[in-house]
């Protein structure tokens, strides 16, 4: 059915830090599924999602599509390797499909970044070094996925 499909995006149940307790989310239980596969359409229907797009394990790729992303060998380590396929697939027109089902657990204050010796440094420097890989992928401008009408 999902064939042409190279991206899942499945939505997290989130857990408190002993993972006993489920942690309600209005904006998540209120998901239906996106028929919209597209990256124009998967990025329309984010302005509604938890944010989740750096979170690894909601997201399932083809192995197919995985393995056709060039570079990627560069970020293994930086904790976002996933994030870089996932533009780049974005970015070349690859179909996305959200799930709304709840198919993974998060549990929340659990930063392993934020804990160690530099705490919520460490995490900034490491979001901020997402912004490499959008140079990376979109050079200057948005690539594939800008719009005359909006910028995404």
């Amino acid at each position: 059915k999902n064939k042409d499909v190279d991206i899942f995006y499945t939505n997290v149940q989130k857990y408190d830090i002993t993972l006993r307790k489920k942690v309600k989310d209005k904006l998540a239980d209120r998901l239906t599924i996106l028929e919209d596969t597209t990256a124009k359409g998967f990025l329309e229907y984010s302005k509604k999602l938890p944010p989740a797009g750096g979170y690894i394990s909601n997201l399932i790729f083809k192995r197919k599509a995985w393995n056709s992303v060039p570079n990627k060998n560069k970020y293994i380590g930086t904790a976002y390797v996933h994030f870089y396929i996932f533009i780049t697939l974005l970015n070349r027109g690859s179909k996305i499909k959200f799930i709304p089902y709840k198919l993974v657990g998060q549990r929340l204050e659990n930063d392993s970044f934020i804990r160690e010796v530099g705490g919520k440094y460490n995490r900034l420097i490491l979001d901020f070094n997402t912004l490499d890989i959008f140079k990376e992928v979109f050079g200057n401008t948005l690539g594939n996925m800008r719009s005359s009408k909006k910028n995404y």
